[in-house]
C-alpha cells in the first residue's frame, strides 16, 4: 500500500474486519444500495488499517461508505462514533458530502477547494439520501457539471485522497493558529503573573500573593480555553479563505445518461 487508502476488497476477512453496522445497512439496502467493496485506512503509518464497507447508490450517483469515527479531525481514538458517509464525485473535481457524524469530517466543508459539507446528526438513511439526492442535483447544476459515475472502488480511493487532501490543509492553519493564541496567551499571563507578584508581595506577604496568582491562575484556564476556541475557527475560517488544495477537475467523454459521465480520468 503505498499511500494511506487501499482497496481492501479482494482481502478475504475484509469483511470480518470492517465496521459493523448492519441496522443502517440494511435500511440502505432497502433503498436499493448494494456492495461495493471495502476501504483500507491507515491513518497512521505502520499502526492498524481501519477497514470500511462501502455501497453504491442505486442510480450509481453517490458512494456509501459506514464507519465508525473519533469525536473530531484531530484525534484517532476512541472510533465509536456511527458514521453514514455519503459522497458525490462530480466531472469539474466537485466534492458534496453528506454525513450523520459533521464534527469529525468539518474540515471537508471548504467550498473555495471545491468540497461541500452538510451534516444531518440523527438523520436515519432515508433522510440521508434524500438530503444528498438534492444536494448532488443542486450543485450539478450550479457547477454546469455532470456526476460521475460511482461503480468502483479506485474513484472511492481518488475521493478519500482528495478529501485528506482538504483535510490536512485545513488541519496545518487550525493547529497553527491554536499555537499562536497559546504562545501569545502564555507570555501575556507570565508577564501579568510577574507584574502582580512584583505589586503584592511587598504589600500582603508572599502567601497572599502565592493565591491571588493562584486564583489568577484559575481565571487564566478558563480565558485561555476560550482563546483556543477561538484560535480553533479563526484556523478553519483563514483555512476556506484559499482555494487551496486547488479543484483537480476531470476529463471525460460525454455518456448517453443525462446526468453521468462515462470514462473519467483525473487530468495531468
Amino acid at each position: 500500500m503505498n499511500g494511506r487508502f487501499s482497496d481492501m476488497t479482494a482481502d478475504v476477512d475484509a469483511a470480518l474486519r470492517a465496521d459493523q453496522l448492519p441496522e443502517p445497512r440494511a435500511d440502505f439496502a432497502n433503498l436499493g444500495f448494494r456492495e461495493l467493496g471495502f476501504l483500507g485506512d491507515n491513518p497512521i503509518p505502520g499502526g492498524p488499517i481501519w477497514v470500511h464497507e462501502v455501497l453504491m447508490s442505486p442510480n450509481g450517483e453517490a458512494l456509501l461508505t459506514l464507519a465508525f469515527s473519533p469525536p473530531d479531525p484531530l484525534r484517532y481514538r476512541p472510533r465509536a462514533i456511527p458514521t453514514l458517509t455519503l459522497q458525490t464525485a462530480l466531472a469539474d473535481g466537485s466534492l458534496i458530502v453528506t454525513t450523520s457524524c459533521p464534527e469529525y469530517l468539518r474540515f471537508l466543508h471548504h467550498p473555495r477547494a471545491g468540497s461541500y459539507l452538510e451534516g444531518l446528526p440523527g438523520a436515519v438513511p432515508e433522510e440521508l439520501w434524500q438530503s444528498h439526492e438534492q444536494r448532488v442535483e443542486a450543485f450539478s447544476q450550479v457547477r454546469n457539471s455532470p456526476v460521475l459515475r460511482h461503480d468502483s472502488m479506485a474513484l472511492r480511493i481518488t475521493i478519500a485522497d482528495r478529501c485528506h487532501a482538504i483535510s490536512v490543509f485545513v488541519a496545518r492553519w487550525v493547529v497553527l493558529s491554536v499555537v499562536f493564541v497559546l504562545i501569545g496567551s502564555t507570555g501575556s499571563y507570565i508577564g501579568l503573573m510577574h507584574r502582580l507578584n512584583v505589586l503584592f508581595q511587598p504589600w500582603f506577604g508572599v502567601a497572599i500573593a502565592f493565591l491571588g496568582s493562584a486564583l489568577l491562575g484559575i481565571v487564566a484556564m478558563w480565558t485561555l480555553r476560550n482563546q483556543v476556541v477561538r484560535g480553533w475557527l479563526g484556523g478553519e475560517w483563514l483555512a476556506r479563505q484559499f482555494p487551496c488544495p486547488r479543484r483537480m477537475p476531470f476529463e471525460c467523454r460525454p455518456s448517453s445518461e443525462r446526468h453521468h459521465a462515462d470514462q473519467c480520468v483525473p487530468q495531468a
